[in-house]
């Protein structure tokens, strides 16, 4: 299949690049590389095909051998952060009409067409897919610099005129590699006579009611999914890139970190020779505790201790600066509360260049913003609002901002002389804890430079930056903030007391709130507690329609069913159109209908939206979609071109973060954390309702050790390096170390004076969309598999069934046993019966039905004596005994007794015993397959010390069982999908530069 996949990256020596190492991986051969002295040989794999080196016209023919090309390219490069080349990467058409010939001359037009033609060396490596696999595809490594004009050396500059150009945000078409292959592919289809065409960049199959058929573009994925792992596999061997990777995130990591990398990717006979090259490496600092100085078992590297002292000397000098004492007090006028007031004044009457402060959850953080905001534009003192994302932006314009723009492409207008930044103008930064370390830097630099006064809005309890950070909370200490406590979101006590506990690390307390409100789902499996979750956001959708309300989860995979059952469930309900469209999105292919909640995940100031924003879908057609977003404004695009769309009943935490919703279901996970747990349970201003599985999740206990673990990013500085230690234990007050530690601070000073990050600054401008060629919107009749409405809101048994059990209890006298045949009494006969036949089904044991029926009534009568005569029996306990029971039952089943009574009485009096013995301790985690099918087929738990739940009727059970088939499919895609994502986010990073 031909496919649409091209790549272009760097090899960059600041992530341990190096042009001969690439080189001879790629051609599978052996180079040496003079500027180092290392030996790179891989002449031991054999998928490569082919392998050629094209040249400009005019060049010296020594340049074909390449160890020639990439020793002069790195010899080129002086600078210890140089790009030494770049390399593209093309997935290549395996059809069976496709020869060997084609494949080079394929590969040969491209890389004439970006590359050869424009001056540059180009290096084709050819390689094979392995066995059963189909994955053909060539690696393009190509010069950063054109030739002299004799053409014997490379050129004095860099070839910068190559780069793709970037406007508005976009990639020119025309010189999206994309798009140019896809064009070079088809023209040549075409000239051959072959009847094929390139495929667009699907992901994966539409997502429709019912399984996901993995069909379509699942050889694509694969195809990119090989390609990924071939990657990793030769940055793996590369101990530069490993340490790179594990600082991408993180200012430290841990062996263990270390070695989680080396089981994902390398052979267990080639880790530890590469675990030694690492702890070895150069760049490698140990960490000790300041206390103790002892060993912690920590590392970071001297790069990102570099970039963390370099933070904190650029914080102190915009500090050091002077800002305007400003005395307009508008309190009163915006009725500020005392704490809000207080922090205030600390910005406005503070005379240094720094002001930070603290806003937990939903205390007025950007209501008290806005009043600092006014104060100082009445004061003639110009605000420039920065936020992280264009989400936070936007809404900062909103509340009155008149500039506000994301961190990135302000420092990247500054830089290319787009923004002028006025005299004693003041920076005002919200969510500024989800700032990155090097974003930071940069920003200081620029505030430090143009004389300007920073402040910095956040909270260091909730959610930090995706990449390495965490310094928020490090100049909180430094320099002191104003901290906002007191909710103002939540009205219902207990919520407030729920967000207000978390705030102050009080997960115990927290909890326990939630408890007592009952606030908590328990359930037995994930899927049990999704279905659970679904079933509480539809009824209270029909009871509320016009609240906010959005599901929360981790994990993508659980974000993604989620959406898809909310969908399935509102569709058979007839909330949306049943005709529904197939739109190609970021992810791959999904189906939308009009009435859709729907997520924005692309940023695109032509149509008017920001990545985040939340919706609902008004008109939907294969050329246009208009959408009403929750701020009622209303937008419109066609949905074959703009391609950031998804499904917007259920979002991930982190993208939740800042948002004021009505209503909020909470997916608990085992993996929560302190702050995932802090946003998720404030982001509600009226309800909220966490639904936990017992299988991740034990006790009450349990909950609040996992919602409590530490999850903070930690800054180097927090500890003592070895030059460290070695100059503490020296006597520091000897002429020699005072004049050496002045010299010392000179040449900092005069390298920050200087300072230049301009690796920081070849993304141009955030790249908003790469939406590759127009896709095609298709119409598509769903038909869910739950059929009827009744399957989800009615809870009745049919009439056959009533009556039956009804004749039963009347045959067998047993009416006044109940005192009366009550719906409850019906309802649990009947689950007891189905419970029966699934255990007799997994047995093999041919089901009588009137015989079930009479041992299902027989053991509901005798459990219902029971409760009689001990009248303290609560429901849990009476479902508790059902539950025992059944398992008693396997246990026994080959004894005298298990053959001669089976499941009844017999058993339900032990099971009794046995509980009344234990009480609420008693624990049935060790189920067997009788047991777990009780669980599943009447929707009881096992979690005993937190009780059981009432016995589900038929139509909990589909749903359970369809959330299962949706889970299930779910997991296939994503599977899929996350390598997908992560091959996306590499090559958007490389389009951004």
């Amino acid at each position: 299949m031909a496919i649409q996949f091209a790549r272009i990256e760097y090899v960059s020596r600041s992530g341990g690049g190096n042009a001969c190492r690439k080189s001879a991986y790629n051609e599978r051969s052996k180079v040496t590389c003079e500027r180092t002295g290392e030996v790179f040989n891989w002449k031991t794999k054999s998928d490569l095909s082919h392998h050629e080196i094209m040249l400009p016209e005019g060049v010296s023919e020594k340049f074909k051998d390449s160890s020639t090309l990439w020793n002069a390219a790195e010899h080129a490069e002086r600078r210890k952060d140089s790009q030494v080349a770049k390399e593209s990467v093309i997935a290549l058409p395996d059809d069976k009409v496709i020869t060997h010939e084609d494949r080079i001359e394929l590969s040969r037009r491209y890389a004439d067409a970006l590359f050869v033609s424009k001056g540059l060396a180009a290096q084709i490596d050819i390689h094979a897919p392995h066995d059963g696999e189909k994955n053909w595809h060539a690696h393009i490594l190509v010069t950063t610099r054109g030739f002299s004009q004799d053409g014997e050396s490379l050129a004095t500059h860099k070839a910068r005129e190559t780069d793709p150009t970037i406007r508005k945000g976009y990639i020119k078409e025309e010189q999206n590699p994309g798009v140019i292959w896809t064009q070079i592919q088809n023209s040549y289809f075409k000239e051959k006579g072959y009847d094929l065409e390139v495929e667009s960049t699907g992901i994966v199959a539409q997502i429709h009611m019912g399984p996901v058929r993995m069909r379509g573009h699942l050889t694509e994925v694969v195809a990119r999914a090989d390609l990924l792992k071939q990657a990793n596999e030769e940055a793996v061997r590369n101990p530069g890139a490993i340490i790179q990777k594990l600082t991408e995130k993180s200012s430290i990591f841990s062996e263990k970190d270390v070695d989680a990398i080396l089981i994902k990717f390398v052979a267990e006979k080639d880790r530890q020779a590469l675990r030694d090259k690492i702890f070895n490496h150069k760049s490698i600092v140990s960490l000790y505790e300041k206390n103790s100085q002892t060993e912690t078992g920590l590392f970071t590297t001297k790069e990102v201790r570099s970039e963390e002292e370099r933070l904190l000397r650029f914080a102190a000098k915009v500090n050091e600066g002077k800002s305007k004492f400003l005395q307009e007090d508008i309190s009163k006028e915006k009725g500020l509360s005392a704490e809000q007031d207080r922090a205030l004044k600390h910005v406005l009457y503070g005379t240094k260049g720094l002001a930070i402060v603290q806003g937990r959850a939903g205390t007025g953080k950007s209501y008290t913003m806005n009043a600092i905001r006014e104060s100082y534009e009445r004061s003639g003192v110009k605000i420039i609002g920065l936020a992280p994302t264009h989400l936070v932006a936007g809404d900062m314009i909103k509340d009155g901002f008149e500039l506000a723009s994301i961190v990135h492409k302000f420092l990247f207008d500054i830089k290319n002389g787009k923004t002028i930044v006025p005299k004693d103008s003041v920076f005002m930064v919200d969510e500024a804890a989800m700032l990155g370390n090097s974003v930071l830097v940069e920003l200081l630099h620029v505030a430090r430079s143009k004389g300007s006064k920073v402040v910095l809005f956040g909270d260091s309890k909730q959610l930090s930056s995706v990449e390495r950070g965490g310094m928020f909370d490090s100049l909180s200490n430094i320099y002191g903030s104003a901290v906002l406590k007191e909710v103002r979101r939540q009205k219902i006590e207990w919520q407030k007391t729920v967000s207000e506990k978390l705030g102050e690390g009080a997960y115990k307390e927290a909890i326990l709130a939630l408890d007592r409100a009952k606030a908590i789902d328990w359930k037995y499996t994930r899927e049990e507690s999704m279905a659970s979750l679904i079933n509480a956001w539809s009824k209270n959708h029909e009871r509320n329609p016009h609240h906010s309300r959005l599901i929360l989860a981790n994990k993508n995979i659980d974000v993604d069913a989620l959406n898809r059952a909310v969908r399935e469930i509102r569709l058979v309900k007839g909330e949306i159109d049943v005709k529904g469209y197939e739109v190609q999105t970021q992810r791959g292919k999904e189906v939308f209908s009009l009435g859709d909640r729907v997520a924005f995940t692309m940023t695109d100031k032509k149509i008017g939206v920001q990545s985040g924003l939340l919706g609902t879908i008004k008109t939907l057609d294969d050329k246009t979609c208009v959408v009403i977003l929750d701020s009622d404004k209303e937008v419109t695009f066609d949905p074959g071109k703009y391609q950031g769309l998804k499904l917007g009943y259920a979002s991930t935490i982190y993208k939740s973060q800042g948002k004021t919703i009505d209503e909020i279901y909470v997916l608990h996970n085992r993996s929560s954390n302190q702050k995932l747990s802090y946003v998720a349970l404030s982001r509600q201003a009226k309800d909220l309702k966490v639904f936990v599985n017992t299988q991740e999740t034990k006790s009450l206990t349990h909950l609040v050790s996992q919602i409590s673990r530490d999850s903070r990013k930690i800054s180097s500085l927090e500890f003592m390096t070895a030059d460290q230690l070695s100059q503490t234990a020296q006597n520091q007050n000897t002429q020699l170390n005072k004049i050496a530690n002045m010299i010392t601070t000179v040449v900092t000073s005069l390298k920050d004076k200087f300072y230049e990050n301009d690796e920081f600054y070849q993304i141009k401008t955030p790249v908003q969309a790469m939406t590759g060629k127009e896709s095609s919107v298709k119409p598509i009749d769903q038909t869910p598999l739950i059929k009827e409405v009744s399957d989800i809101e009615d809870n009745s048994l049919p009439n056959q069934e009533r009556t039956s059990v009804q004749e039963t209890l009347k045959k067998y006298r047993l009416e006044s046993s109940f005192g009366i045949a009550d719906n409850k009494t019906i309802e649990s006969i009947s689950a007891l019966k189905l419970t029966l036949q699934e255990i007799n089904k997994s047995l093999g044991i041919s089901d009588n039905p009137t015989e079930t029926l009479q041992k299902a009534t027989f053991m509901a009568m005798q459990i219902q004596k029971l409760a009689t005569q001990h009248q303290s029996m609560t429901q849990d306990q009476i479902n508790r005994q059902i539950a025992v029971a059944a398992n008693l039952w396997m246990e026994h089943k080959d004894t005298a007794l298990g053959q001669r009574y089976g499941f009844n009485n017999d058993l339900i009096f032990m099971a009794h015993k046995q509980i009344k013995t234990n009480d609420k301790s008693m624990d049935l985690n060790s189920s067997t397959k009788a047991q777990t099918l009780l669980v599943e087929m009447t929707g009881i738990t096992k979690d005993m010390p937190i009780g059981l739940e009432k016995i589900a009727g038929p139509t909990q059970l589909k749903l359970n069982k369809r959330i299962q088939e949706i889970y299930k499919d779910q997991q296939a895609v994503s599977r899929q999908q996350e390598q997908i994502r992560q091959l996306q986010r590499d090559q958007q990073k490389q389009f951004d530069r």
